[in-house]
């Protein structure tokens, strides 16, 4: 199922045997998803991205809010506080949202070529890619659990 025999980019590869960026201009032109608009999947990593954005920044605004109310109550202090942070992780998420909308066709572009990589890697590195993107992530997470 893996290599570039039997995927639509590999029969285009095959096809142009182009330079990437002159591959990925063909893909583009060729997949109607692209015109003016990410992927399928990228749409939908755009918007997972905004979503954890949005979550990190309003998350030190509800640890204020617990923390301060349950320890002095509604006070003047509380409110402005509370309000400013508020304020500020909007403007955070507004200006993250428009960083991400610049850069969608960069993430577009860097995921075609990302599938265009994987399909010309020979049958053959795939168990030694897998094993080694597997043994990188463990390490990864014994690192974190560790510290």
């Amino acid at each position: 199922m893996t290599g570039s025999k039997k995927s639509i980019y590999g029969v285009l590869i095959r096809e142009f045997g182009a330079s990437s960026a002159a591959f990925v201009r063909e893909i583009s032109a060729r997949d109607t998803r692209l015109k003016g608009a990410p992927s399928f999947m990228i749409a939908a990593y755009l918007r997972l991205m905004r979503l954890t954005i949005y979550l990190c920044l309003f998350l030190p605004v509800l640890i204020y809010t617990g923390s301060s109310f349950s320890t002095r109550g509604k006070t003047a202090e509380y409110w402005l506080v509370t309000t400013l942070l508020t304020v500020l992780a909007g403007g955070l998420s507004l200006a993250a949202r428009q960083l991400l909308r610049r850069l969608e066709p960069a993430i577009d572009t860097m995921a075609v070529e990302e599938a265009v990589f994987l399909d010309r890697l020979p049958d053959r590195w795939v168990p030694l890619a897998i094993a080694a993107s597997a043994a990188g992530s463990l390490a990864l997470e014994l690192a974190m659990i560790r510290w």
